[in-house]
């Protein structure tokens, strides 16, 4: 009989093979070396088999982790889904709810302008000049009613993904005429001073939804008018960095006027400012640098493909 150890691959004894055999002197020092490495041999074959065993036991193991994290991430994911489907179907609710509203403000605050028009007009007879005056305000005041109504309808359809741009060749300079156009009485009924520049880089043709970006500069400029106010100034100016066209709209005011809380970055119609810019691939950024009360630079794209420069002003 003879009991050799059995070791694995770091000469680590974790067996014993046991011969027998009938014959006198069999276990010559020759076949011990040779069942000594067959012990050897059979000691790295059963190690081996319980590596092989062991990596497949972690790669079930690991599958089994794969596919769970695959299943709660597909749950997660059809979550998602669903809580933007939700969002979505909400955000066109909201819109059809405030389009009915609209209307239902609409009728009667048309009737509204169209009496102050009559008293302004003294169809029914003379005016004095605190009716005349009155009578002013009351058309104003629903006129920038109208102008909210129709910010507030035009923000629900875009945040509803229900507006689409109508991009095709604009021309920069003629855009911002448009907005300065329908900006002069603003100014002129606030008391600020309204200025714009084009430079030459900036008169040449663009893609894009013109109404739309005549729109977005019209609401960021009646904002920062009615925050400058009397004796303030509102200067637009219009160039072209790289392949964006940058628009700057800076405001000042009498100092003893500006207070913590006078912010023209805020309300219905820049909100939807912000986002017609977006729409078009395009950013904005506002802040107050020295010098001036506040300054807001929108970027847009020349080409809808062109990627925005997100870099700060210069």
């Amino acid at each position: 009989m003879a009991a050799l150890p059995v070791f694995d691959a770091e000469s680590n004894v974790f067996g014993v093979l046991l011969l027998y055999s009938n014959q006198e002197n069999y276990f010559s020092p020759a076949k011990v070396a040779l069942y000594s490495a067959f012990a050897r041999a059979a000691g790295l074959a059963i190690q081996n088999a319980k590596l092989v065993e062991q990596m497949e036991r972690h790669a079930q193991r690991l599958e089994q982790a794969v596919l769970t994290r695959t299943e709660e991430l597909n749950a997660k994911n059809q979550k998602l889904e669903e809580a933007n489907l939700q969002l979505t179907e909400s955000a066109k609710y909201k819109a059809d709810l405030l389009a009915s509203m609209s209307h239902d403000l609409r009728s009667p605050l048309t009737a509204i302008l169209g009496f102050a028009e009559v008293l302004q007009d003294e169809l029914y007879g003379p005016l004095n000049d605190k009716q005349k005056e009155h009578s002013q305000h009351i058309w104003q005041a629903g006129h920038n009613l109208m102008i909210t109504i129709d910010d507030v309808l035009e923000l629900s359809r875009v945040e509803a993904g229900l507006v689409e741009l109508d991009i095709d060749v604009c021309y920069p300079k003629q855009i911002v005429e448009a907005a300065i156009s329908l900006l002069t009485q603003s100014a002129v009924t606030v008391g600020a001073n309204l200025s714009w520049t084009v430079d030459p880089s900036a008169e040449i043709s663009m893609q894009a939804d013109g109404r739309r970006l005549k729109q977005a500069i019209f609401n960021l400029a009646k904002s920062f008018i009615k925050a400058a106010g009397c004796h303030g100034s509102v200067e637009i100016s219009a160039k072209v960095i790289s392949q964006d066209l940058a628009i700057d709209l800076v405001w000042t005011s009498p100092l003893d006027t500006i207070t913590a809380t006078t912010n023209p970055a805020t309300g219905f119609g820049f909100s939807l400012a912000q986002h017609l810019i977006k729409l078009h691939g395009g950013s904005g950024f506002y802040d107050n640098p020295p010098g001036v009360a506040g300054r807001y630079r929108m970027l847009v794209p020349l080409h809808p493909s062109t990627p925005t420069d997100d870099s700060e002003f210069s």
